[in-house]
């Protein structure tokens, strides 16, 4: 970018940029853009959409006359949108991405394959997922120790995941919650009373969960 910081109206020297996460793929070219519509909801669950990219549905902008994307011409331009799909590959191919992995956001973490039982110490911050423990399709429990001050304490205690789906565990205006959210499909929770036994609040300040 340092050579337009100069010159305001210098022309561009970008000509050609590849786009690749989570087998949403997208090719930028010359003053357009072709891309498949990013996977939402259901199509995040594995095995619930095709690998096949071709299958995929695609969207092409000429963002050098509409910058903001705001006009699919797809169906107006499939010339220009077969263009941009082979030029996609050939780059893939350039930058030794192939086969695009069909990475999903429900996977069995390999380094944490037959642990059942981790120890989290205190105030862990975000950790990798690879080393974790796995919740997706399995029963768990979770057992907690919690210092708790007089004056009370609100924050979380575990979670995983993120915007696309996972759970937290957490103290709340005193009571314990649990939330899932399962792909912004479906939010439950389960808010703990202080005289339910899944929140024991002890003399010393401790709290079992």
């Amino acid at each position: 970018m340092m050579y337009s910081f100069g010159n305001a109206a210098a022309p561009t020297t970008r000509v050609t940029q590849y786009f690749d996460i989570a087998e949403n793929v997208g090719i930028y070219h010359d003053g357009w853009v072709a891309a498949t519509t990013p996977l939402t909801g259901q199509g995040m669950i594995a095995g619930s959409h095709s690998s096949d990219l071709e299958d995929r549905h695609w969207e092409l902008y000429h963002i050098t006359e509409d910058y903001s994307e705001a006009v699919d011409l797809a169906d107006k331009e499939p010339k220009k949108l077969r263009e941009l799909q082979d030029l996609f590959w050939v780059e893939a191919a350039r930058n030794h991405v192939l086969p695009i992995h069909r990475e999903t956001f429900i996977k069995r973490d390999e380094h944490a394959r037959g642990t059942e039982e981790f120890h989290l110490l205190s105030r862990r911050g975000a950790g990798p997922r690879g080393g974790d423990a796995v919740f997706q399709n399995h029963s768990f429990e979770i057992a907690a120790t919690v210092d708790i001050p007089q004056s009370g304490a609100d924050g979380m205690l575990i979670t995983q995941g993120g915007r696309f789906g996972g759970f937290g565990l957490y103290l709340l205006n005193g009571k314990l919650v649990y939330h899932y959210n399962f792909f912004n499909m479906a939010q439950s929770e389960v808010v703990f009373a202080g005289s339910d036994p899944g929140r024991q609040a002890c003399a010393d300040g401790q709290l079992q969960i």
